[in-house]
């Protein structure tokens, strides 16, 4: 491929939808979602959590761990025709929030002879985590980014991605914007519903103790994983929706609008989750997996490595 159309591919990444960039992350945080402390969970059975009623559950202890870490539905829902009630559900309990502080994750196994019990008990340890305070998130994910650009990859990469990471992405500024939640969730009725108490969405793994971060190259214990969330968190509005063996998913309200924002995002993706892999030597595939960080749904997996 020619330089020229290298250039072509980067300039093929304009902003999916209108917002605008700041410059520092204060100016870009909206403290929408916070609990003034975390929610108690609720009994096992049916409770009511803010007017919602919801399905038999009970509290759940990782092994090793002194209490529960979360409260977990007995059951996966079944299909639906139409609308599935857990959207519903679930965008109403993300408004309880603040005042519940519970915050709720849709959680799934990935395998039909296993349940979620079986691998949240081998994926979370609340005893081993480091101090989200503590972690540099650019001195985190420099190294490890630098490690991977240096691979031999295509030249439309090179064209697209930064030679190193020496910052992260600008913050994007704005309101919360919920109307995407009911599309994104309709899809994923099938998993079972969680409650976590946080003061924060971006907390959930670190209380949860989730060690699923980790592939032949790296480890990130849930301190580090939870400071890179914040991070997404406050610049972005990216907030954790979905759990799964070695994998997450997040929702983020303002997604970054520019080409500079979201090449270094995906950089510090790079480094962070699945890294670079087989859509880098497609043109076409690699365009797309850029482009999807200018969308609102994003996945971190590490279990396929």
């Amino acid at each position: 491929m020619s330089k020229c159309q290298a250039t072509q591919l980067s300039a093929r990444l304009p902003p999916l939808r209108c917002s605008r960039a700041v410059t520092t992350w204060q100016h870009a945080r909206v403290n929408h979602y916070r609990a003034n402390k975390p929610g108690v969970l609720p009994p096992d059975g049916s409770p009511t959590i803010g007017g919602f009623t919801l399905s038999a559950g009970r509290r759940f202890t990782p092994p090793g761990a002194g209490e529960p870490v979360l409260w977990l539905t007995n059951e996966t829902p079944g299909p639906y025709l139409g609308r599935p009630p857990s959207v519903d559900l679930y965008a109403g309990l993300r408004r309880q929030f603040t005042t519940s502080g519970l915050w709720p994750l849709l959680v799934c196994r990935e395998r039909q002879n296993e349940t979620e019990e079986e691998w949240l008990a081998d994926e979370l340890d609340p005893r081993a985590a480091s101090n989200p305070d503590a972690v540099d998130v650019l001195s985190l994910l420099a190294p490890v980014y630098a490690e991977e650009i240096g691979s031999d990859w295509p030249p439309w990469v090179y064209a697209t991605l930064p030679s190193e990471l020496n910052r992260l992405a600008e913050p994007v500024a704005g309101d919360y914007d919920e109307s995407y939640i009911e599309d994104l969730v309709d899809n994923r009725y099938m998993n079972r519903l969680a409650l976590v108490p946080v003061t924060r969405p971006a907390d959930v793994l670190l209380v949860l103790g989730w060690q699923g971060a980790q592939h032949r190259h790296c480890h990130y214990d849930p301190g580090q994983v939870t400071a890179v969330l914040r991070g997404l968190e406050d610049r972005f509005g990216a907030m954790p929706v979905t759990l799964r063996p070695g994998a997450f998913e997040l929702a983020a309200q303002r997604p970054p609008t520019s080409h500079d924002q979201i090449r270094l995002l995906v950089a510090e993706a790079s480094a962070f989750a699945y890294r670079l892999g087989a859509e880098a030597y497609d043109e076409e595939a690699f365009d797309i997996y850029v482009r999807g960080f200018g969308a609102p749904w994003w996945m971190f997996w590490w279990n396929s490595f």
